[in-house]
């Protein structure tokens, strides 16, 4: 179950915002962009905040810009509460782009009604020339569209002057315009204006409960906004909707079953749709087991990303899924040591699955010299981080993960498990045959009925107990006294006797690692280095051989060949001593 909530803000309301002040003339509306018909279809609207009609003969509107007289008014009265409309036409004018938008009949009608659109200033001046009113403050208008349409600029406090940006904002509502206009205005009528929709925080952790916070403010001085519906949608798609009275309860959505993208939050009069406003989400999942899994930081002969080109684009990065549930990754972020990034988004991964990044789409270069990588969840946690060597000599090789460890291979496996081959360089420090004894030191990972896995300093190594298994435990550091049978992947046969714990011994003191493939037996001697391929699989465990000691001591071992040399040897000497006593009797 998904909840969300909503904080609402309160309304503005004239009797608590602003300021009534008897016999005020204001500039109420201004419609300076025109029309989508025309750029001149353009108005003025004056209202009259007071109880009381107001006489405007020989008032005017001063264009300060310019420095004259714009309209000037010959008569004309306002009524208490009433709005006084001065047009540049009325609305059965046809414009080249056809008849204006008014469908209302205007008090004053003025060609001269012009409006810049860069440098607005216009003052209402009385009779006297007194400065009764002003809207703009000589630069560009405040407010001009709404929901990508255009928008007359609405006052919404007459307590401040009208040169100040906060005094108005845009017109919401669409009044005594032809049906067919697209345009937000109010022509002789009040009009509502958005103030503020805001959305708090647009990241949502996707989880049984979550919490969305709102804030929202408009001038509606009837309040005539009645209800509120938010619609969470994936996709251009409602997947869960509330609905509430207008700012008296939370919204709710219980059973959600996907990460939404986007929430909607829409405004009604009654039935009737005031205002829309979308806000793009980003729905997250935190986890652990998302990691880097295999990069290319040095291409050179491979169109790894399909484009026709081999360039440094063609570098990849690739991470994995470890945990058994589907995940989301939008909102996870890949750094370079540098501090470029790049954001993760809509990026759907299933358990044990890859997706690789390419270096035309991350803007991340590796660096051929050597380079660090971290994995930054949503909120900003790291996750993981992976440290890359030189490059320089592994063109179009990979740096991928097998066994908890990363390694250099020579064939890379975009998309696929993991795989390492490489050629590998080791020496000896004895000779170590098959059937030879070895001594190694390691901490023990894994614990089977007769067997145990050793991490060296250098890898790992199974250990297979002849006799008896003694008592031990995962975690624990031990010395073990034993001999190399070399199967298709080498292991070590010890007697319970030849295993001992240790204590503050640097762990793979002892240890030389020859690394070896599947199917080849290992023969090492002291002083010779060999070369030899070794393949890893991921869902197998490396086996790896240890050569150490040079301690020739044999624990159970038998030679079958050895034994009847002895007996002959021994039988023959029998004989011998038999046939010498008899002759010398004779």
């Amino acid at each position: 179950m998904l909840v969300f909530g909503i904080i609402c803000a309160t309304l503005l309301v004239p009797s608590k915002s602003f300021a009534q002040v008897t016999g005020q003339i204001y500039i109420n509306e201004v419609m300076w962009r025109g029309s989508s018909v025309s750029s001149a279809d353009e108005f003025i609207e004056l209202y009259n905040d007071s109880d009381q009609s107001v006489d405007l003969t020989g008032w005017e509107l001063f264009d300060n810009q310019k420095g004259k007289t714009m309209v000037s008014i010959a008569s004309g009265q306002i009524n208490p509460k009433s709005y006084f409309l001065i047009s540049n036409n009325d609305g059965s004018h046809q414009f080249s782009g056809g008849e204006s938008i008014l469908d209302v009949s205007p008090d004053l009608v003025n060609s001269s009604v012009s409006l810049s659109n860069d440098s607005f200033s216009i003052s209402l001046l009385d009779q006297g020339g007194n400065e009764i009113d002003i809207a703009g403050n000589g630069a560009e208008p405040f407010f001009g569209e709404f929901d990508r349409q255009i928008s007359s600029m609405q006052r919404v406090d007459f307590s401040k002057p009208g040169n100040l940006k906060e005094s108005w904002s845009s017109s919401i509502d669409r009044k005594n315009l032809d049906e067919s206009s697209k345009e937000f205005a109010t022509p002789k009528d009040y009009g509502r204006a958005l103030i503020l929709i805001e959305l708090k925080e647009d990241k949502i952790k996707f989880e049984p409960s979550v919490e969305m916070q709102f804030s929202y403010t408009f001038y509606d001085p009837l309040q005539t906004i009645t209800s509120v519906q938010v619609d969470l949608r994936k996709s251009n798609t409602t997947i869960a909707r509330s609905n509430s009275v207008f700012a008296t309860e939370n919204f709710k959505f219980i059973h959600l079953n996907d990460c939404p993208d986007l929430v909607q939050i829409s405004f009604y009069e009654n039935e009737n749709l005031i205002i829309q406003k979308d806000f793009g989400l980003t729905c997250y999942q935190t986890s652990s087991q998302i990691a880097f899994y295999e990069v290319l930081p040095h291409p050179g002969g491979v169109d790894w990303n399909k484009d026709n080109l081999v360039n440094t684009k063609d570098e990849w990065i690739e991470i994995v899924n470890l945990s058994t549930d589907n995940l989301n990754l939008s909102g996870w972020e890949i750094r370079d040591l540098s501090g470029k990034s790049y954001l993760l988004s809509n990026k759907n991964i299933a358990p044990n699955d890859f997706i690789a990044f390419f270096a035309n789409q991350t803007g991340l270069s590796i660096n051929d010299s050597g380079e660090t990588l971290f994995l930054y969840n949503p909120i900003g946690e790291l996750i993981d981080q992976l440290k890359i060597p030189s490059s320089t000599s592994k063109r179009d090789w990979a740096y991928a993960s097998w066994g908890n460890k990363f390694w250099w291979t020579s064939t890379p496996t975009l998309s696929l498990q993991n795989s390492i081959n490489q050629i590998a360089k080791k020496s000896s420090n004895s000779l170590n045959e098959e059937g030879r004894n070895t001594t190694v030191t390691g901490q023990i990972t894994e614990i089977d009925r007769d067997s145990f896995t050793l991490q060296c300093v250098n890898g790992l190594i199974n250990v297979k107990v002849f006799d008896e298994m003694p008592t031990l435990s995962t975690g624990q550091k031990v010395t073990v006294n034993g001999i190399i049978r070399n199967v298709s992947m080498p292991y070590l046969v010890a007697y319970s006797s030849g295993i001992h714990p240790v204590q503050n011994t640097q762990l793979g003191a002892l240890i030389q690692e020859a690394q070896i493939s599947e199917n080849q037996t290992v023969k090492v001697t002291r002083t010779v280095k060999i070369k030899s391929r070794f393949s890893l699989k991921f869902n197998k465990k490396f086996r790896p051989i240890v050569l150490g000691s040079s301690d020739t001591r044999r624990y159970g071992s038998s030679n079958p060949i050895q034994f009847l040399l002895y007996l002959v040897s021994f039988l023959t000497l029998i004989i011998i001593i038999s046939v010498y006593d008899y002759y010398h009797r004779e």
